[in-house]
């Protein structure tokens, strides 16, 4: 019996060395090999990237929208009253039309969710270039009859009007031509209603964006930004470093989204120095595209650029000021296109 007992015992023993060892052992042929390890596969991310922002937050059947360039008033009654959505654009372009104006153009990947929109204003030919360098649908409402309407045939452009996919609505102290707004979900049904391909199979990222975890640093330092498009027409962008993002404000007043009264803010500042001249009516402004230097501004932080477009189809390339390729910070970003002369400060 205790023979027996003690042979139990040694196999026991030799089971449960066996179960805590490290190593597996081929009796066959004497090889150590490592144990066989079973791995979690990373979640697959439930949104799709943002072509215009480098963020991952399309739905997935978005992701091969094209984006859709809304024209939006800018004047000092339309900031107080009556500007809808600008804060959930992915990027806002503002520049010069006449008499030292600015307008905005505010392009959306996503325009399904984005609720109503205006006040809707006119097209300028140089907005028609932006728009066709993210090959995106434009809308507007009227146009400069001269030199923008011949440019309005080379993209698909959306006119809407009182009635026709847009609607009549006053807010405060505006005049009447800023009373037209739409919203997403009526332009969504328009561009059905026309046929029009809504979808990008080429689509490609806007800017050589950095991942969305990662944080760009520039040399110069950036918590306020003043851009100068004219004497009366200046934009401030104020560094929160709380979250990360810059306040636009303009002279006039303090922008805030209508729709929510939420402040516009935005990750990635550009300031894009270009030449500005008169067309032969000595009215209409005509904006030099092609190419020149400027500012990147991000984080509290700035550098200067170079940028070029060239044609019309063509998105803008930025790069530093020696001619390396830039990273931008991945984020939304607003746009300014000033005059040679236009005034920029930092602090």
């Amino acid at each position: 019996m205790l023979k027996r007992f003690i042979a139990v015992l040694l196999l026991l023993c030799a089971v449960l060395c066996f179960c805590g060892c490290d190593k597996v052992v081929d009796t066959d042929m004497g090889a150590v090999s490592e144990p066989t390890v079973s791995s979690t596969p990373e979640p697959e991310n439930p949104y799709a990237l943002n072509t215009l922002t480098g963020v991952f937050n399309l739905d997935k059947d978005k992701a091969n929208l094209r984006p859709v360039a809304v024209m939006i008033d800018n004047d000092s009654l339309a900031q107080r009253n009556s500007q809808f959505s600008v804060s959930k654009a992915d990027i806002v372009y503002e520049t010069e039309i006449e008499a030292g104006i600015t307008r905005l153009m505010a392009v959306f990947s996503d325009i399904s969710k984005i609720g109503q929109i205006g006040d809707i204003r006119s097209a300028r030919y140089v907005y028609v270039d932006l728009a066709m360098g993210h090959n995106a649908i434009y809308v507007h409402s009227g146009k400069d009859p001269t030199y923008c309407k011949p440019h309005l045939a080379d993209l698909d452009n959306f006119e809407i009007t009182y009635g026709y996919y847009g609607k009549r609505i006053h807010y405060g102290n505006v005049m009447s031509w800023q009373e037209l707004f739409t919203s997403g979900e009526t332009l969504t049904k328009a561009f059905s209603d026309k046929k029009w391909k809504t979808t990008d199979d080429n689509k490609k990222t806007w800017q050589n964006f950095a991942k969305p975890e990662e944080k760009v640093t520039l040399s110069g330092a950036a918590n306020k930004a003043t851009v100068g498009f004219n004497n009366v027409y200046i934009s401030y962008f104020n560094y929160n470093a709380d979250t990360g993002l810059y306040t636009k404000t303009s002279k006039f007043t303090e922008n805030y989204d209508r729709q929510d009264n939420s402040p516009y803010t935005v990750k990635n500042v550009f300031v894009l120095k270009t030449d500005m001249s008169m067309y032969p009516d000595n009215y209409r402004r005509k904006i030099d595209l092609v190419g020149g230097s400027g500012y990147y501004i991000v984080n509290g932080t700035y550098e200067e650029i170079k940028w070029k477009k060239g044609a019309s189809t063509d998105s803008f390339v930025f790069t530093k000021a020696d001619g390396t390729p830039l990273t931008v910070n991945a984020g939304n970003s607003w746009v300014c296109i000033i005059k040679q002369s236009g005034k920029v400060s930092f602090e």
